[in-house]
Parts: structure tokens; C-alpha cells; sequence
């Protein structure tokens, strides 16, 4: 009976009914997209991450955090940091954005192979 009530509404209203369908397509198909973006942006970040074979990252206030902004930040941060007792070594980075979710990250390449033993391509 309820079915039947149903069907009977669905082809008596068919543009309503096309309508409120083609509606919540659009809202599921934006979600998936917006939520696909997302996961593909922090996991890229996140392998970027594991690549530089750091412990720790600091960041400077106001910084995005997939690396989206180029907050300025002391370059005296290194050396304050490479004082402390269990800290074997320290560096700085400079990211800088270019479009959409790129950005290009600028280091010295010398200190980046006392950290990491260099590139390995």
C-alpha cells in the first residue's frame, strides 16, 4: 500500500521528483569532490613530510598547515633550537606558493644533507 502511494506521487509530480533527484546528485557529487581534494592534498603533504626525514616541523604563527602561505619566520630559529640537549640538528626552510596547491620549498642544500643524507632520486 505504501508503495503504492509512493510510485503514484513520483508520476504525478515528475518534474518535482526530477528536480529534488538531479538536486541531491549535485550535493553528493560536490561532498565526494570537495572530500577527494582534501584527502589527496594532506596526503601529498604528508609524504612530503616523511621525504625530509625530520621529527619535528615548526612553524611560524599564521602559517598554513600544508604549506600554503609563506609566513615569515626568524632565521635565528635554527640556532636557538640546535642549543637545546637532545636536538642533533636543525634547519630552515622558506615555502613559498605558487598557484591553486602548489608551492615550492627552498632550503640549503648542505644542511639538508647533514639531516637527511642528501637526495635520492
Amino acid at each position: 500500500m505504501l508503495n503504492k502511494l509512493i510510485f503514484a506521487n513520483l508520476g504525478h509530480r515528475p518534474v518535482r521528483t526530477l528536480l529534488s533527484v538531479l538536486a541531491i546528485a549535485v550535493e553528493v557529487t560536490m561532498i565526494l569532490t570537495l572530500v577527494g581534494v582534501s584527502h589527496g592534498t594532506l596526503d601529498q603533504s604528508a609524504q612530503r613530510a616523511r621525504g625530509v626525514g625530520a621529527d619535528i616541523w615548526f612553524r611560524p604563527p599564521g602559517s598554513s598547515a600544508i604549506g600554503l602561505s609563506s609566513a615569515p619566520m626568524s632565521d635565528k630559529i635554527p640556532a636557538l633550537l640546535m642549543k637545546e640537549p637532545h636536538v642533533t640538528f636543525a634547519m630552515g626552510t622558506m615555502v613559498q606558493p605558487l598557484s591553486g596547491f602548489d608551492a615550492m620549498t627552498g632550503l640549503d642544500l648542505e644542511d639538508f644533507q647533514r639531516l637527511n643524507g642528501g637526495f635520492v632520486i
